[in-house]
């Protein structure tokens, strides 16, 4: 549940979406891992979806100027 939790919270995945995803990739990691090419292969992800995934996937956490042992 949790793996299915984590993967519909990217932007406009479904559980359903989420579901199709793992059972193509296996688990997050891998799914994490999937090329574009092969992320297109998901039923349901279209271009829009995957720059989607891809920039929340890519992009820096916000730092405001701390260091990680001074949240």
């Amino acid at each position: 549940k949790l793996q299915l939790y984590l993967v519909s919270s990217f932007p406009n995945w479904s559980g359903e979406t989420a579901k199709r995803a793992l059972l193509l990739a296996g688990s997050p990691r891998k799914l994490f891992n999937l090329s574009t090419e092969e992320l297109g292969k998901i039923e349901g992800v279209g271009k829009k979806r995957i720059e989607e995934f891809l920039k929340v996937m890519d992009s820096d956490f916000p730092n405001d100027g701390k260091k990680q042992d001074e949240t």
